[in-house]
């Protein structure tokens, strides 16, 4: 969930999501606000899902799709699900989405936005990636890195030192 809404993948595939449907957030068209759970426009089958903001994508057969907000980096009130441009077109893993862009596990490595060549320290063995507002933390089994925005300034890549090993999941909060 995100502090606007909320969504969920069936066993099936088919995803459903409520809440505030601002700039196309629950996949459908006219975007609404829903107190009991919508399917997704387009009928993809998502076997990974992350909720940003005012958006969500999902992984299908290997390739991300993404609906609602583009401001910023992404588009403006897609309703239903559409592909990304590589490198997120193929081999996806996991997606995380946070309020201005969205990161994914691609190939063992962790690639950000359109970028087309991993993250510095995280090229293999990724393990694990997390977004919420307007930061990003990915891992390998022995590595915790961390990226963003803190009030307007932008912050490298740096290794969060402590952490232990292995590291199997992350989780970002919001600021």
């Amino acid at each position: 969930c995100s502090r606007r809404f909320c969504s969920a993948a069936r066993l099936s595939g088919a995803i459903k999501c409520w809440g505030n449907g601002i700039l196309g957030a629950l996949g459908n068209a006219p975007p609404i606000r829903s107190a009991t759970p919508v399917a997704v426009s387009g009928g993809a089958s998502i076997s990974h899902l992350a909720v940003g903001d005012t958006k969500a994508c999902g992984v299908a057969a290997g390739a991300a799709k993404c609906w609602g907000d583009e401001s910023g980096s992404f588009w403006t009130e897609v309703m239903a699900p559409k592909a990304l441009n590589a490198p997120f077109n193929s081999d996806v893993a996991s997606l995380s989405v946070g309020y201005h862009g969205y990161c994914g596990i691609i190939g063992g490595g962790i690639y950000c936005g359109e970028g087309s060549t991993p993250l510095s320290g995280l090229e293999s063995g990724a393990t694990a990636v997390a977004s919420h507002d307007s930061h990003t933390c990915g891992s390998t089994a022995t590595v915790v890195r961390c990226w963003g925005d803190d009030y307007g300034i932008a912050v490298p890549p740096v290794t969060i030192a402590g952490v232990g090993s292995p590291v199997t999941a992350l989780a970002a909060g919001f600021r």
